[in-house]
């Protein structure tokens, strides 16, 4: 009698197509393990980019509040930061500040409108790049008043 010692073809190619099935699956997950990766290094640079700007408007009051106009501004750095009218870009990103008078209520509280308050300013930062925008606001105040 023949007993059935060996691998039969069809045993052969369901081996194999499942085999093939499962490392597609694989290569797939990782693949897409590196994308989120990839984008999840460039949303923390855009972050840390942002509060890099804020930093730096800190620094550019500290020197002199009468730097802080109204409108929207670019950073540079040479031995101290400073503004600037061309459009900074760091490798991927792009940074903008935007500098607004600030308003505070009845209640001495800041507001979107009420009376201006000539030694605040909100700022705003955005760093753009192709998979995303990054922005922080805040409040600064007139520290030599």
């Amino acid at each position: 009698m023949n007993t059935n010692r060996g691998i039969s073809l069809i045993e052969l190619l369901i081996g194999a197509s499942i085999l093939t099935i499962v490392m597609v699956a694989l290569v797939v997950v990782f693949q897409s393990f590196l994308v989120n990766s990839f984008t999840s290094v460039e949303k923390v640079q855009g972050a840390l980019l942002a509060e890099e700007g804020i930093e730096a408007v800190k620094s550019i009051r500290d020197n002199d509040w009468g730097n802080l106009s109204d409108g929207t501004h670019y950073l540079t750095f040479s031995s101290d930061w400073s503004f600037t009218e061309t459009p900074e870009t760091i490798g991927i990103f792009s940074r903008t500040v935007l500098i607004e008078g600030a308003y505070r209520d009845v209640a001495d509280d800041l507001a979107s409108s009420g009376t201006s308050d000539p030694d605040t300013k909100k700022i705003t930062v955005t760093v753009n790049w192709s998979a995303g925008t990054e922005t922080i606001e805040t409040y600064i105040t007139n520290i030599h008043e």
